[in-house]
């Protein structure tokens, strides 16, 4: 009987054992650790088109952790490669997350060709191909977010979803005032509206590019790769505005700062954003709310998680500089949310100094809050923000 003629049952034992190789160097508890050497694989798989659709499992098996998370170029042969994975439902079931990259800035290409990709990622063949990718991937069991990782893919994902009618809110929406006042967002400035269903996380950032106004008083090391923030900065626009409110059905929102250590006594920037986009706003299904690396008013802040307390069950903050008020302020109104699952806090700091009660010295110097894991703040129940309102911070 010859190779392909075999049950899929006895070929998937057979590629079991193809390229298996023991790393004696690693031990377990059920022997030398096991790794899988895939030229042959490969190889096997080529031979002929029945060999290759009855290896389709174990190919997902093998390749399982390269498929959670795949990042796909704006070009032709990406999008094309990962239609062909989507429509195979062994692999379309093990991808978590597609992350989406512009080939101009990614794969860097010469001069001469740069304009073709150019071209062809803003074309409509580009929403074609990918709207097909996302026809494949819509029923993925594990498929969990589709994240734009460069300004410039927002409008392709967009036009592709809304092309093929996506059913499920997993897009992460990206918005850069810098990016807004220079480029734009041509489908967002078209029906912004039609692009609700698909929308489940807005993250925000500042932006201000390097220039020659720029301070340059600060070593290169610390310098976040996004600029910082010069004096009288200001990061939102009436549009910016108005388009996050727009999105503000939405179920999760991650706000990042300029910076991840202080090396200013006030952002101007961080503070425009906050105050001019979210603390005036409302978020009626806000689920989860993110902030880190940011200048932020400890009462803004306060008063923001409070107005979303029927809501908010997880709560992530880090590297946050408060301008005024105190963390203590804020552990008082996080222990009074009545659905909050996950609090998770890390490397607080305040314009004033702290003062501790009882809490215990080694876990911070005195003008520094750190908790971690290891302060039990993560857990599943509202022990941890009740723990935290007892201490003086």
């Amino acid at each position: 009987m010859r190779l392909p003629e075999l049950p899929v049952e006895i070929i998937s034992r057979i590629c079991r054992h193809i390229g298996v190789t023991f790393e004696e160097s690693i031990w377990h508890e059920d022997g030398w650790a096991v790794k899988y050497q895939n030229k042959d694989f490969q190889a096997l798989r080529l031979a002929c088109k029945e060999i290759y659709h009855k290896t389709g499992y174990d190919a997902a098996a093998r390749y399982s952790l390269i498929l959670e998370e795949i990042e796909v170029l704006s070009s032709r042969s990406s999008l094309t490669q990962l239609s062909r994975l989507a429509s195979q439902p062994a692999m379309r079931d093990r991808i978590h997350k597609i992350y989406l990259l512009d080939a101009a800035i990614t794969a860097d290409p010469p001069a001469e060709e740069r304009a073709q990709v150019e071209e062809f990622q803003t074309s409509d063949q580009a929403v074609e191909l990918l709207a097909e990718c996302f026809r494949n991937v819509e029923t993925g069991k594990r498929l969990e977010r589709i994240e734009p990782i460069h300004d410039s893919m927002v409008d392709l994902m967009l036009r592709a979803m809304s092309l093929c009618n996506f059913a499920r809110r997993l897009a992460i929406l990206p918005l850069c005032p810098n990016h807004l006042a220079r480029v734009g967002y041509p489908c967002l400035a078209e029906t912004p509206q039609a692009y609700l269903p698909y929308i489940k996380i807005i993250q925000i950032q500042p932006f201000l590019s390097y220039g020659p106004n720029v301070r340059g008083d600060y070593d290169a090391e610390d310098e976040n790769i996004y600029g910082y923030h010069i004096k009288d900065y200001r990061s939102t626009s009436p549009e910016y505005t108005k388009l996050i409110t727009i999105f503000s059905n939405v179920d999760r929102l991650d706000y990042y700062g300029c910076r991840s250590h202080p090396a200013l006594k006030f952002c101007h920037g961080c503070d425009d954003l906050f105050a001019n986009t979210f603390a005036a706003a409302c978020f009626p299904c806000l689920r989860k709310f993110t902030v880190s690396a940011a200048f932020i008013s400890g009462g803004r802040l306060r008063a923001f998680i409070k107005k979303h307390a029927n809501s908010l069950i997880a709560i992530d903050i880090s590297s946050v500089n408060l301008t005024d008020g105190s963390w203590r302020s804020i552990a008082q109104g996080l222990s009074k949310l009545p659905h909050l699952e996950k609090l998770s806090l890390c490397d607080l700091r305040q314009k004033h100094k702290a003062t501790f009660g009882n809490r215990p010295t080694a876990y911070c110097s005195a003008n520094t809050i750190f908790l971690d894991k290891k302060d039990n703040i993560s857990t599943s129940s509202l022990c941890s923000s009740r723990a935290l309102a007892r201490y003086n911070i």
